[in-house]
């Protein structure tokens, strides 16, 4: 299985992002990967949401 055809197979990857004093935060979220890109909808009022605005910092984890 190549990669692309990996990422279209799964539907929910692990988001971290740095949170409250600085500690890590992981959820799980859905996401859609079509053309080379990865997709990611949330709510702008979520934790995940917030700790990218504040340090533009993230990561993506599929399994």
């Amino acid at each position: 299985m190549n990669r692309d055809e990996f990422l279209k197979s799964q539907k929910i990857l692990r988001l971290a992002t740095i949170g409250k004093n600085k500690t890590p935060h992981i959820v799980p979220v859905w996401y859609r990967y079509s053309k080379k890109k990865l997709y990611i909808g949330t709510n702008t009022r979520t934790q995940k949401a917030k700790n990218i605005k504040k340090t533009k910092e993230f990561l993506a984890v599929l399994m």
